[in-house]
């Protein structure tokens, strides 16, 4: 049986700083602590290395141990996770998951579930916009802000990360 080993701590870094110093699992996002995670364990042949590594807090930790979430979910999580941060930075990341639970994907005008932004702050989501993740209007000419939501593609991407849905995921960021 191989043995743990302490992870250096260039792996610790980089693990910590792909999910921006939370919890990898979308719908915690715990800043408190953090455990990292080992994703194959070291006793079934997993290293030490960040591939193989997790941020989780211990609430997501024990939850996982306790087999309530599953290791096909902190995979996919940690895929979400490299390929979030090579495309978005943390305030996207931020701003993605936090449209999934407060946001809208219409415009009705009864709906208030958007996120009014300045215009400079709508500059700062650009990259979530061109990838169709996320959508602006801007509600009227004497309203100074522009309205942000997410745009169906968002909401599928969103919640297939959160809900560790590999299938609709690859489905919704594939374009088919």
């Amino acid at each position: 049986m191989a043995k743990r080993k302490k992870a250096s701590l260039s792996s610790k870094i980089q693990v910590l700083t792909e999910c921006g110093y939370r919890c990898a699992v979308p719908t915690c996002r715990n800043i408190l602590a953090l455990d990292l995670h080992h994703i194959i364990e070291v006793s079934e042949g997993g290293g030490d290395g960040p591939d193989n590594l997790i941020a989780l807090c211990p609430t997501c930790h024990a939850l996982f141990h306790r087999g309530e979430i599953s290791r096909e979910s902190i995979k996919i999580w940690k895929g979400m996770l490299i390929t979030l941060n090579r495309a978005f930075d943390q305030d996207a990341i931020g701003t993605l998951l936090f449209l999934s639970e407060y946001g809208s994907t219409s415009w009705g005008s009864g709906d208030t579930r958007k996120l009014l932004l300045s215009p400079d702050a709508v500059f700062g989501q650009r990259r979530l916009i061109v990838a169709d993740l996320v959508d602006y209007w801007k509600p009227s000419p004497q309203r100074d802000g522009y309205l942000l939501c997410l745009t169906p593609k968002g909401d599928v991407v969103a919640e297939s990360w959160k809900n560790g849905a590999k299938e609709s995921l690859a489905e919704a960021l594939s374009g088919k």
